[in-house]
């Protein structure tokens, strides 16, 4: 019959790790929920970077503000809005979407008026108003009308 060993795996973890591993692994821990739990980035212009999943789970909180999102673009007969993606935009989930105000003619915003779809960071501002709706008949949760910026990402 062979000896058996007991080996306490959880003492030996503790007995190796020194105060200062710990304290390191602690702080980098709470370094990355402090960056991840505040996604939205006041930029120099005073607008705010943020995601359009959080604009569409909170738009109160963005009711009124200028903002910068980045999304799938689509324009199409009737239909002008930032999508979470390509499958939402194709298929016309407006409820993963915003209506998108595109300005008239004029000078630097016929760049605007030209891109048709894809990828593209925006910066406009934001409004919600659930008892109208937004853009065509209404049917949209939110819209970002004075759009200033819009560009395509490679």
């Amino acid at each position: 019959m062979k000896p058996t060993i007991n080996f306490d795996y959880q003492a030996a973890a503790v007995q190796r790790c020194k105060p200062v591993d710990l304290l390191l692994l602690l702080f980098s821990v709470g370094l990355i929920l402090s960056l991840t739990i505040r996604a939205d980035v006041e930029t120099a212009d005073g607008s705010t970077w943020t995601s359009l999943i959080r604009v569409l789970a909170n738009p109160e909180k963005y009711d009124g503000k200028r903002i910068q999102l980045a999304g799938y673009y689509s324009k199409s007969f009737e239909s002008v809005g930032l999508f979470l993606s390509k499958t939402d935009a194709r298929v016309g989930n407006i409820q993963n979407a915003v209506w998108v105000n595109v300005p008239e003619r004029s000078g630097p915003m016929d760049r605007i008026q030209q891109l048709k779809r894809g990828y593209v960071n925006i910066t406009g501002t934001f409004h919600y108003q659930p008892q109208n709706g937004h853009g065509h008949m209404g049917v949209w949760p939110a819209e970002l009308r004075e759009v200033t910026f819009l560009q395509k990402v490679k």
